[in-house]
Order: structure tokens, then sequence, then C-alpha cells
């Protein structure tokens, strides 16, 4: 069974300094959640937030936006916030950088009514980045990785074993979770597990 660790590396802070992936609180943690919306388990876990009073940062696939175009607005009724996460899903490794910045920019042009006053804020797909483009987009967008990689899309993943490590999430971390179509039911189980968790140790969540 697989485990994902913390996966942003010193070397990748450095050598991308703009990239946060940890917050300014150190009495928060930083829930996040990609690839959504997703009709049901979207809802499911907009439940949850809503029952623990925890909010958090969904980072948005344009092409879901189009299919179901209700939930940015939702985000923000239930005081949650809204990130880019591309319209496609393209990787930065394999993807012509004119492309990729086109990519982007329809998925922002979607989603501008929801992405008020500061600058965007913006996950790379898979996580990647090439230093050219880094230097493009921190023009234009706050870049958002994360500290810890729940690793919740997995199938095959040790739901114990994670859940510890996230239990001893450091103080200020931004935690990745997925909300799209392909989404697995670990998410769910984690975050039963970990919400009640965390609030116990004074935690509260916030939005990037």
């Amino acid at each position: 069974m697989k485990f994902y660790r913390h996966i942003t590396p010193v070397w990748f802070r450095w050598l991308f300094p703009q990239v946060r992936i940890s917050g300014y609180d150190g009495t928060a943690l930083y829930l996040t959640f990609d690839d959504g919306p997703a009709p049901g388990i979207t809802d499911d876990i907009l439940q949850v937030l809503d029952r623990y009073r925890a909010k958090a940062t969904f980072f948005c696939s344009g092409e879901q936006v189009q299919k179901h175009p209700g939930y940015p607005a939702r985000y923000l009724d239930g005081g949650h916030k809204v990130g880019m996460h591309g319209y496609t899903h393209r990787d930065a490794w394999n993807t012509p950088q004119q492309e990729y910045l086109a990519d982007i920019e329809k998925s922002r042009s979607l989603l501008q009514p929801y992405l008020h006053g500061e600058a965007p804020l913006f996950r790379p797909p898979y996580g990647r980045l090439t230093y050219s483009l880094y230097k493009r987009l921190r023009e234009k967008y706050r870049i958002v990785l994360w500290k810890i990689n729940s690793g919740d899309f997995d199938d095959g993943l040790d739901v114990e074993r994670s859940i510890e490590l996230l239990r001893n999430a450091p103080p200020g971390s931004i935690i990745l979770f997925h909300d799209g179509a392909g989404s697995s039911v670990h998410t769910l189980r984690m975050l039963e597990d970990l919400l009640p968790y965390w609030k116990s140790l004074g935690y509260k969540f916030d939005v990037l």
C-alpha cells in the first residue's frame, strides 16, 4: 500500500522561493482541494467542512466548472476561497509554454467573477513547474503548492499511516486533498478523523 510523506523538498523552496507551501498563521491549518468541482464528492466535503466550521481553498478545474457552474458561488457563500488549477490539468513538464499559459488564461476567464481583489491563487497541476514558467506566473498569480500531500486520490493508499502523518501536521501547513470526479472515498474518511482531532489541538482552518 502506498504512503505519502511531506513531498515539498528544500531544493524546491530554494528554486521557487515565491511558491507558498505554508500559511502565515501558526494557529491554523490550510485545507485545500484540487480538481473539482464534482457533484457528490464535493457536496459531501462541503457538508463535512460546514459541520466542523472549517474553511478551505478550492483549486478549481476550469473544465469541471464549465460542466458544473454553480459550485464557485457555493464555495464563496460558505466562506471558502476559490483558486485556479488550470482548465484541462496540463503537465508543465510536458506542455509547450504558450499552450500551458493559454490554458491558465482560459481558466481565469471562466473563474474571474469569483477571484476577488488580490492576485489570483494558482496551483500548478501535479505540483510541477519549470523555472521559465515560474518567472512568468509569479508576475500575475500567487502560486501555491502544499506542505503535505494526503494521497487521498490513490485507491491503494495506506490510509491509517497517512492519517497518522496528517495528525502531526506542522502549524501553518497547507494540506492537499482532492474533490475531483475521480476522487476516492479516502477523502471523507480522512476528514472525518482529522477535523475533530485537529480542533481538539486548538487549530482553526483558514483560507489562503
